[in-house]
């Protein structure tokens, strides 16, 4: 035998368009059930299935992902346009974020391509799709020029042999129709007329083809309808325990339906014997250990109490036992006992503490809304076998009453109640004769069959219409009755006499006398035709009373299943928000136990982060304030060269000022005013602006400073052309000397102040970046505790309700900070 590989989810009725995601990590697959389908590549045995259109309507005709792929558009017939989008996790979102920022990155190298493909196609020539006759070969030139030249030379000819094929067509038409008028004798077989054998076999044979292709064709379809049918059958028909149902009133529009069920898995049924096994056990250990307990408590009341003492207590629990049974039935939550639901082995709301024992809830739970259901269905059955029973008793009634309609000559109607096809659903698989509407398609031997059997048929009915001595003598004899029947005599006139039909002066004494006799029995006969016809009238009354009465009283018995179907539908809702309020309870604890767990690594992630980051942020400290000190060491000594300028040259009295203005001179671009280096950290340092232009690196900065301030300009300035008049060779040269001491100061001291800006500036950000991660590990304790307090909370509302655990969370997150 062949067995597959693996089992994926398909469509009923095949595919319409496959789409794969921008992000070629999913693959969506729409169909004309209406159904779509979505599959992750490396993964395709798994699905997402959704039918966001109707089979009947051509399902889904189109789908398309959105660019980011967290949106798929999907068409169906008659302009029918749903959107989906995507409810990720916290994983998913993660994953589709990264799939998202792939696809832009790939589109975005595709784009250049694009635009170079797109130039260099605007560039070429249009190209004509439509051949011309400059595009057309010599040969095929040629060609067509002697096919007109055929064409004009035999067009004459040709001409003549249509119009002899006209005359000849027509000729033999009109041989065809005197034929059909000829006597039968004379009559030839429309073959006969057939010209070319050859040619009307050849198109038999292809007609033959055709008609056996089309047949196979609808074969394929039929048997593809049929496992359709039978899919659909077994899946919503056969795995149904119980098939929906509807009874309705025989008056007015009031109607009761069942309860559709569906049959039980192995699974579902293995796992609620398990959980009764287990709670068997539970009970038995609970009652024991309570056994154990009362023991040893009897004991000790025997050693310390006196008799009297140890009967009050004894009568004591007692009272408690029996307070703990009456309170049993308040403890369960529901009134599903009342209607089918009890189960001994279900917990006490008070006892749902651990995940286990609301599992084991949850189960239980489903198995008392399954008995709920079958504990209605079985009144329900009662009901409707009830309405089949009077149906049937309404059918002998009006078999009846028929009757005396038809003897009083009434024009009354019949109450004829009959069960619909939602009342007696097994009807609706079935297809009768009378709902198909067209003539049945009868091949030529199931046609000579039915023949055959209509010919003998009326050869037996002749047979028995012939001379047949019983049916002979018991119509001469008892008028072709074998029984008398009373009331069809009364409603039949008496024959009368043939000399009533004369004159009463022509009759003679005995006619007179046995005119008189027939009025005499004549009168009687009408007498009692009177009375027959008010006994049936009475009787007609009476067989439609106990008709109406019965209907009435079943109708009556209908309301009581309604008003027990809406009791039951309660309790079936309540049974259902019980599971909700575990499961809620279920998937919060889980959830919050799951951000408890995310928090904590959370935290220890932030914490070490911290450790580091102050490491990081005592180096980079140490390592400015070392900075700062070699500045302002070096602010110094420039301050001080600045001072010591006048004392130096005293001996130039007279020259001083204009040779303090050439010892300030400095190349374009590159003098730096006193106090330049103070200005421009106090600025690096006083800028919050975060779009506001950064200061350069000091390695950027020396180089800035090469190319602008090199050697070049400053020997351009030290050259005796720009000596003042009076100025010796002596003095300028130690004036030259003394201006290149102080440049190379002023550079040394503008490349430590930047660094030491940088410096600062990188340490400031260290501490903002500790600041922000002291918050975060501070909102993250935070975080943590309100989980504590949602976890106290959800476990203190959980036993008394298990619903109020939710509700108890969302109050607790709506007051949190």
């Amino acid at each position: 035998m062949l067995s597959p590989e693996s089992i994926v989810a398909v469509h009923d009725k095949g595919t319409v368009q496959l789409e794969l995601s921008f992000h070629q990590k999913w693959i969506a697959s729409a169909g004309s059930d209406g159904g779509l389908l979505l599959r992750l590549v490396e993964n395709q045995e798994k699905a997402v299935i959704c039918k966001p259109h109707n089979y009947r309507r051509n399902g889904c005709t189109a789908l398309v992902f959105s660019r980011d792929s967290q949106h798929i558009v999907t068409v169906g017939d008659q302009s029918t346009i749903n959107c989906w989008n995507w409810e990720f996790t916290n994983h998913g979102s993660v994953k589709a974020q990264a799939a998202g920022d792939y696809l832009e990155r790939v589109l975005h190298s595709l784009g250049s391509q694009h635009d170079q493909e797109n130039t260099a196609l605007e560039a070429m020539p249009p190209v004509s799709e439509e051949p011309t006759e400059e595009q057309s070969t010599w040969l095929e030139a040629v060609e067509e020029k002697v096919h007109k030249a055929e064409d004009e030379k035999y067009a004459d000819c040709k001409s003549e042999l249509r119009r002899e094929i006209g005359q000849l067509r027509g000729r033999l038409l009109e041989m065809i129709d005197s034929n059909e008028g000829a006597p039968d004798l004379e009559r030839l077989d429309r073959e006969e007329f057939i010209l070319d054998m050859e040619q009307h076999d050849r198109l038999q044979a292809e007609e033959d083809q055709q008609i056996q292709q089309v047949k196979e064709e609808i074969q394929l379809s039929s048997l593809a309808k049929m496992f359709l049918r039978q899919q659909i059958k077994s899946e919503c028909w056969d795995s149904m325990a119980v098939k929906g149902k509807i009874i309705k009133a025989f008056r007015g529009s009031l109607e009761v339906s069942n309860y559709p069920m569906m049959s039980r898995s192995e699974n579902e049924v293995r796992e609620l014997a398990r959980v009764k096994t287990l709670r068997t056990v539970e009970q038995a250990d609970r009652e024991a250990r309570n056994e154990a307990v009362d023991i040893l408590r009897k004991a000790a009341q025997a050693k310390d109490e006196v008799e009297e003492e140890e009967e009050e207590g004894g009568d004591e629990g007692a009272a408690k036992e029996e307070g703990e049974e009456g309170d049993a039935g308040a403890l369960y939550g529901s009134h599903g006992p009342k209607f089918g639901g009890g189960c001994e082995f279900l917990y006490s709301q008070f006892e749902l503490h651990s995940p286990v024992a609301r599992k084991h809830q949850i189960t239980l739970l489903k198995d008392c809304m399954h008995r709920i259901a079958e504990t209605f269905n079985k009144e329900f059955e009662e009901v409707a076998r009830l309405k089949q029973a009077e149906i049937a008793r309404i059918r002998e009634k009006n078999v009846r009453i028929s009757k005396i309609i038809q003897q009083l000559q009434l024009t009354e109607q019949l109450v004829q109640p009959t069960l619909q096809s939602e009342e007696q659903p097994e009807g609706m698989l079935t297809v009768q004769d009378e709902e198909v509407r067209v003539e049945k398609y009868l091949s030529p031997e199931e046609r000579q069959k039915e023949e055959e059997a209509m010919r003998l048929e009326e050869e037996r009915k002749l047979a028995e219409m012939g001379d047949n001595p019983r049916e002979r003598a018991l119509d001469m004899m008892m008028g072709g009755r074998l029984e008398a029947n009373v009331e069809e005599d009364l409603f039949k006139d008496l024959p009368r006499p043939d000399f009533m039909q004369k004159d009463p002066a022509e009759r003679t004494e005995e006619e007179i006398r046995a005119a008189l006799e027939f009025e005499k029995k004549e009168a009687e006969f009408l007498e009692e035709r009177e009375k027959l016809r008010k006994a049936l009238e009475g009787e007609l009354r009476k067989l439609q009373s106990t008709i109406a009465q019965a209907m009435d009283n079943f109708d009556e018995r209908l309301r009581k299943l309604f008003d027990l179907k809406i009791n039951t539908e309660m309790a079936l809702h309540q049974e259902p928000l019980k599971v909700v309020g575990l499961v809620s309870s279920l998937q919060v604890e889980e959830e919050i136990a799951g951000r408890e767990r995310q928090l904590n690594a959370l935290l220890e992630d932030k914490k070490t982060l911290k450790t580091q980051l102050s490491v990081v942020i005592k180096s980079a400290r140490t390592k400015t304030d070392e900075c700062r000190e070699l500045y302002d060491q070096m602010l110094a000594d420039d301050k001080t060269l600045d001072r010591n300028f006048k004392r130096d040259f005293a001996d130039c009295e007279l020259f001083v000022d204009q040779l303090y203005k050439l010892f300030k001179r400095r190349p374009r671009g590159q003098k730096l005013k006193p106090g330049a280096s103070e200005g421009g950290l106090m600025s690096v340092q006083k800028s919050q602006n975060p779009f506001s232009q950064r200061p350069p690196t000091a390695a950027g900065d020396g180089q800035r400073l090469s190319v602008k301030g090199s050697e070049d300009g400053m020997s351009e300035l030290d050259h005796p052309s720009h000596m003042p008049e009076g100025v010796d060779a002596v003095q300028w040269d130690r004036l030259v000397l003394a201006r290149r001491r102080k440049y190379d100061s002023e550079t040394k001291l503008k490349a430590v102040a930047l660094k030491l800006a940088e410096m600062e500036s990188f340490l400031k950000r260290r501490q903002i970046e500790e600041d922000r991660l002291q918050a975060e590990i501070q909102d993250a304790f935070s975080e943590l505790n309100r989980s504590f307090v949602m976890i106290y909370l959800h476990h203190a509302a959980h036993p008394k309700q298990p619903g109020l655990s939710t509700f108890f969370l969302s109050l607790s997150l709506s007051l949190s900070p």
